[in-house]
């Protein structure tokens, strides 16, 4: 049981690494990305708060991301906003 434990918090940890170096490492490239939104999800949380959860291609690998936004979108309405790819090339907003 402890090696479960302790295996979790390591992995926890090198998640965080990976996340905190792939901003603060290096130059971040700049990106706009303009990609049509392929799926809308909206959720309620146990506290009645709304979420509003987008799927859209990454505009370099073209991977699904799935991403929490601010507001709801239809399918086929173009996701705009300014993004950076870090250290790793991982996608990330600064907001």
């Amino acid at each position: 049981m402890a090696t479960i434990f302790i295996t979790m918090i390591f992995c926890g940890i090198a998640f965080s690494l990976i996340l905190t170096t792939n901003k603060f490492l290096g130059k971040s490239e700049v990106v706009k990305v303009k990609e049509p939104v392929e799926k809308y999800e909206l959720y309620m949380t146990k506290y009645g708060r709304l979420r509003h959860y987008i799927d859209f291609k990454n505009p370099r690998t073209n991977n699904t991301i799935h991403l929490e936004v601010y507001r709801r979108y239809n399918v086929g309405e173009t996701f705009e906003k300014e993004m950076n790819y870090g250290f790793w090339g991982i996608l990330y907003s600064s907001e």
